[in-house]
């Protein structure tokens, strides 16, 4: 599975090197993410997250490595540490998690649009578009009645 998702990624041009990557309690990277959407920073902070675990090895467990990873997007090394020296955005997260399960959801990666339509695992470029071209197709049929 894994060689399989790593030959998908690489031919859209992503690098995923599993051999790095640090199995780790992702959960206050989890609280991370909450904390930068607050400001604007959801999408660097996810993408900075990923390329750390999938690509560089980084210990997404640590609050030094979570902090060092916040502040190369500008969120503030000591402001990071000090977020998740908190409690703060764990109410958040959990609640996310409780959505997850009340959705069935058991793998990453999960689409899920408008909370209707579940693709999930590792799928093929082409097999997305299509998914997605088929949710539409619903949705403006849906629509039209």
């Amino acid at each position: 599975m894994l060689g399989h998702v790593t030959a998908i990624a690489r031919g859209e041009g992503l690098a995923i090197d599993y051999d790095r990557a640090i199995a780790a309690n992702t959960f206050d990277a989890h609280r991370l993410v909450a904390w930068a959407a607050a400001q604007e920073l959801q999408l660097n902070m996810i993408e900075t997250l990923q390329r750390a675990h999938f690509v560089d090895g980084v210990d997404l467990g640590s609050p030094a490595e979570l902090a060092r990873l916040a502040g190369s997007i500008g969120l503030g090394e000591q402001a990071a540490l000090a977020y998740l020296a908190t409690p703060a955005g764990t109410d958040a997260v959990n609640a996310d998690l409780a959505e997850a399960r009340e959705l069935g959801i058991t793998s990453v990666p999960t689409f899920v649009v408008d909370r209707k339509y579940v693709v999930q695992g590792a799928q093929e470029p082409a097999v997305l578009r299509s998914a997605l071209e088929e949710i539409a197709r619903r949705e403006t049929a849906d629509a039209a009645r």
